[in-house]
């Protein structure tokens, strides 16, 4: 599972099955029972699914061309029905709900925004966001017909978020560190003005610029570059020292057009391991108000970065971002009444008033080492950056932040809602955790093109079934395939089998006819054909189609060396990396390099994984496999040193253009010969010619 979004009634999540990544989407009621598993856009997968009100706004996870469009579909959650599908021209990120103006706004990549129907989808104004600052500080509105990529030098643009307030005025925040400002956009008039903001006397000059919005549009986040500095009592490390590290955010009123509070985040652990790191973070940490230039100083060709900051500051700014991460985002409540404040493994809701809650780190996010770096530590310090190396699963992936009812917030996790209760407590941490259902193959079923019915397991259910998937691989993997996704699934009265288990039980119930298996491997390699199918692989794996099968045939046929190398030069060597080193691997260690055919086999595994760009580093130093494998005093108990330097460059040969990836292989096999042995100056000498 991907990703998901809720609303009041319907919930929905992007799903993956097999080998189909991130295809379906299923929908769910508020208790979690699956309502419907949807396929909208075939192959190219869902990007985002965005639940309002009963229906579904989803676009693919695959944007095409600008100039092609990428489709948005409406989608009826109760039914399951589409309702309308238009094309979009923006390269779509997200679609944000514009209840009081009946739209949609879909927001692009470059800032664009498409203002649509949103019962129908029809465009209805298409608006780019942008201005240009003259040297005497006139804010001019670049022409909304002007191509975003040909905009004037100075073009200022806003965050890639908005939220629509309560007067209807659509509102985008600046992220520009050199003016505080936001956009307001007026659909009635279609017309779009930047709306200055003093930040007031006290304020730096130059800032981390809008980061965030609040659902009612009123209320957006700005970050301060400054810091607060303390020594961290731990042990120092003797790669440098530590400090707890705050940072410090302001709420601000867009409709008011003012600041409204501070915000101190909770102290960090910071590793500083060197002089430049440690001047960056203690500039930072010693600025005060009135530091640093006022104005409209860095407006003037703003697109040159090195204007934007005097002498180091440039410096400064990555070594800060270096030290203190950017693993934080803000998520609101939909009301607009507090937010939350969500690092890697710690959650923290602040008021409008700025006042914070105590951290929270909820158990699911947390490994081992986070527990034992969290035993006996100060209340209120997070977790720090580099403190702790085995990550846990961590709970900065929030999608959004509900409340199912006034005294509870609703956590919207990667693949797992967590009710916490208001008010809260660090008791509550660990509240109701929610999963949702894995999808299984029954819920698919009509979808899947690669299903095959097995009558039973005897011989001949077996058998036919190996004969049927033949057949229609011979007919075309175009056939069976998915974009780059081939799930096969095994379906024995109501019972699903993905491909591995469908083997893994042939095989312990005695049914391997090793012939129809060859049959079918062989037919595979074939289908591949000139277009070179590359598969996503499985994750648990890393196992591409018709592996399964492969592995089966491995440990049944002795005598398979031709399709484990046929088989082996078809799949992703990036990803599908289960055939080389379990299958192929294992056969060769089971054979134990005692016949031609399995050196031979060998030394192409060899050539092979450093053909896709795999080797081992121990000490400092790149091991070869050729000593793992045996495979020199193989070749000496019963090859002559000239047919064995021949077998290495006959098998480095058939790589054609690419021999010059394996060169550095060859090299380390010719680093290990002694050549004070005959045999092993024989075969260096040859080698070396």
């Amino acid at each position: 599972m991907r990703d998901y979004r809720v609303s009041d009634e319907y919930l929905c999540a992007i799903e993956d099955y097999g080998q189909q990544s991130s295809e379906f989407l299923g929908v769910f009621d508020a208790e979690l029972k699956r309502l419907h598993t949807l396929r909208p856009f075939g192959s190219s997968g869902i990007r985002k699914a965005q639940p309002v009100d009963g229906v579904i706004y989803t676009f693919p996870h695959l944007a095409n061309s600008v100039k092609d469009g990428t489709p948005i579909a409406l989608i009826d959650a109760e039914s399951g029905r589409e309702l309308a599908r238009e094309r979009s021209f923006v390269l779509p990120e997200q679609i944000v709900h514009l209840p009081r103006n009946g739209m949609i706004a879909v927001i692009g990549g470059l800032a664009e925004v498409e203002f649509r129907d949103a019962r129908t989808l029809t465009l209805v104004w298409t608006c780019r966001p942008r201005v240009v600052i003259d040297p005497s500080g006139t804010i001019e509105p670049v022409p909304n017909d002007c191509i975003v990529s040909k905009a004037p030098r100075g073009a200022i643009k806003p965050l890639h978020s908005l939220a629509e307030g309560p007067d209807g005025i659509v509102r985008m925040p600046l992220t520009s560190p050199h003016i505080t400002g936001v956009f307001e956009i007026n659909l009635a008039t279609r017309r779009f003005q930047l709306v200055p903001l003093d930040p007031g006397p006290d304020d730096l000059g130059f800032n981390g610029g809008f980061t965030s919005i609040s659902p009612d549009g009123r209320w957006g986040i700005r970050e301060s570059v400054k810091l607060q500095l303390e020594p961290y009592e731990r042990p120092q490390s003797k790669y440098g020292k530590w400090f707890l590290v705050s940072r410090f955010f302001e709420i601000w009123d867009l409709l008011g057009h003012r600041k409204q509070a501070d915000i101190t985040t909770a102290p960090q652990p910071v590793l500083v391991y060197d002089r430049s790191r440690e001047e960056a973070l203690s500039y930072y940490g010693s600025l005060r108000s009135g530091d640093g230039p006022r104005g409209l100083w860095g407006l003037i060709g703003i697109s040159r970065k090195k204007k934007l900051r005097h002498g180091d500051e440039d410096n400064r700014h990555k070594q800060r971002k270096t030290l203190i991460g950017e693993r934080q985002r803000f998520h609101w409540e939909p009301d607009s009444k507090g937010v939350w404040l969500v690092r890697r493994y710690s959650m923290m809701r602040v008021d409008l008033d700025g006042a914070a809650g105590p951290l929270i780190f909820p158990d699911h996010g947390l490994g081992d080492a986070q527990r034992a770096a969290l035993q006996g530590r100060q209340e209120g310090v997070d977790l720090g950056v580099g403190e702790v190396h085995h990550h846990g699963t961590g709970c900065e992936l929030i999608r959004s932040v509900t409340k199912p009812r006034p005294d509870m917030v609703r956590f919207d996790f990667y693949n797992r809602i967590q009710d916490l209760p208001l008010p809260y407590s660090h008791s509550d941490a660990n509240g109701p955790v929610h999963s949702f259902p894995k999808l299984k193959a029954r819920d698919i079923e009509a979808q899947l093109r690669a299903l095959i019915p097995v009558k039973g397991w005897t011989q001949s259910g077996v058998d036919d079934a190996l004969v049927d998937l033949e057949a229609r691989i011979n007919a075309g993997l175009e056939n069976l395939a998915s974009g780059n996704g081939l799930t096969f699934i095994f379906k024995l009265r109501g019972t699903f089998l993905d491909e591995w288990t469908f083997f893994e039980r042939l095989n312990k119930k005695g049914l391997v006819n090793v012939s129809l298996l060859r049959d079918l491997v062989t037919a595979w390699c074939d289908a591949q054909g000139d277009k070179q199918w590359y598969f996503t692989s499985d994750e648990t794996r890393a196992a591409g189609p018709m592996s399964g099968a492969l592995a089966c045939l491995a440990q049944n046929d002795d005598r398979c060396h031709d399709l484990l190398r046929r088989y082996c030069l078809t799949r992703d060597g990036e990803h599908e990396i289960y055939a080389r080193d379990t299958v192929l691997l294992g056969f060769i260690k089971r054979s134990r390099l005692t016949d031609l055919d399995t050196l031979r086999l060998a030394i192409f595994f060899v050539l092979l994984r450093e053909q896709d760009g795999q080797f081992s580093v121990e000490n400092g130093k790149v091991v070869y496999p050729w000593g793992e494998l045996g495979i020199l005093p193989a070749a000496r108990s019963f090859m002559k040193p000239d047919d064995f330097a021949k077998v290495v460059t006959d098998e480095a040969a058939h790589w054609g253009r690419r021999a010059e990836v394996i060169v550095s292989e060859i090299n380390g096999l010719v680093d290990m010969l002694n050549v004070s042995d005959p045999w092993d100056a024989k075969v260096h000498s040859a080698l070396r010619s």
